[in-house]
């Protein structure tokens, strides 16, 4: 990690030190990356672009996973974390320094308990459904490797999850 991030012209020292590298390491490394490029930071753009994409995610979403309006939103709020927490998406801390994205700041900054009424939203997108891992399910597939997912509604969303997180990709660059 030291080579890729004193000497970003080395590839090869920073390619091995990448492959060393944890889910948690990966995803700090990509935060600090995105900050040097001026890219992926959570600010009232970004913020005021994922509240309009919910009405059109939300619509397909619920084509899928037929419940009620409060529970496709958690699915929407659950899947759009995960992409901002994987994508390396930040938010500036007091010493303008680049921070992870943490659920309750998450909920505060798009005002989700106010929106979706309610006041566990932080714990909700915590839990289960929500809170799956499709980064982690895609990429094993993409391996040939086997996954097994005890719910086929999630195996169904996986497209949608793909669609929502290439046009957050688009948006940050």
């Amino acid at each position: 990690m030291q080579a890729a991030k004193y000497d970003p012209e080395d590839k090869k020292l920073a390619a091995d030190s990448l492959e060393n590298m944890g889910v948690k390491e990966l995803r700090e490394y990509s935060r600090k990356c995105n900050a040097a490029r001026n890219r992926g930071e959570l600010n009232e753009q970004f913020r005021e672009w994922i509240i309009e994409r919910e009405e059109v995610f939300n619509e397909k979403i619920a084509n899928i996973y037929k419940v009620g309006k409060h529970k496709v939103q958690l699915t929407y709020y659950g899947m759009m974390y995960t992409i901002l927490t994987y994508s390396g998406c930040y938010i500036m801390g007091k010493k303008s320094a680049p921070i992870c994205i943490s659920r309750k700041r998450y909920c505060e900054e798009l005002k989700l308990n106010d929106r979706l009424g309610s006041n566990n939203i932080r714990n909700a997108i915590a839990v289960g459904f929500y809170s799956h891992n499709y980064v982690l399910v895609i990429a094993a597939r993409k391996n040939g490797e086997n996954v097994l997912v005890g719910n086929k509604t999630l195996i169904q969303l996986e497209p949608i999850f793909t669609e929502l997180a290439n046009e957050v990709e688009k948006l940050i660059d």
